[in-house]
């Protein structure tokens, strides 16, 4: 087996490539995660500002 095979450097029947589109699939759903987890606690924040008058500093501390 040439060095090339074992890195995946040549042709996509080496099996290699399933392995890229695997690792580049996480990559992507943790980033979707994130952004979701991000764009809710913006909006967790933006909804206070609107149930508690526009204080997040009485309902939150000081974050």
């Amino acid at each position: 087996m040439t060095l090339q095979r074992r890195h995946g450097t040549n042709a996509p029947e080496t099996g290699q490539r399933g392995r890229k589109w695997k690792t580049a699939e996480r990559l992507l759903a943790a980033l979707a995660a994130l952004i979701a987890v991000v764009g809710g606690a913006v909006w967790v924040v933006q909804r206070a500002n609107e149930v508690y008058g526009g204080q997040p500093d009485e309902v939150f501390g000081d974050l």
